[in-house]
């Protein structure tokens, strides 16, 4: 899996990766320099809509955040300190986990 670098979320880019042999792209913010530009599930998005290759979101929204369970953009989510720094961590984690399975029921 390759890491989709600044300035290279491009079509021709992801698809030149693709033909090399990648096996999926991932989007990787740190969040502690903030989400600037595209937010990283616009990014997913954006890949998605070129290669049917695997793609991982990592950084840029909380355990919480409605838009992580409902834009299924992704097939991997990383989620960091938003559940490792949450008060209660196992929490965080199944309440992540219940939102997607709920996002995922909901779907046509």
């Amino acid at each position: 899996m390759i890491d989709v670098p600044e300035g290279r979320l491009v079509q021709g880019w992801v698809q030149d990766m693709e033909r090399a042999g990648d096996d999926g792209f991932a989007i990787t913010t740190n969040i502690d320099l903030g989400v600037a530009g595209f937010h990283p599930l616009d990014q997913a998005q954006l890949i998605r809509s070129w290669t049917k290759l695997p793609v991982a979101v990592s950084g840029g929204f909380e355990p919480t955040d409605v838009d992580a369970s409902r834009r299924r953009s992704w097939d991997i989510l990383v989620v960091g300190r938003g559940v490792t720094d949450s008060l209660d961590p196992a929490v965080a984690a199944q309440d992540l986990a219940a939102s997607i399975e709920l996002a995922e029921g909901s779907r046509p």
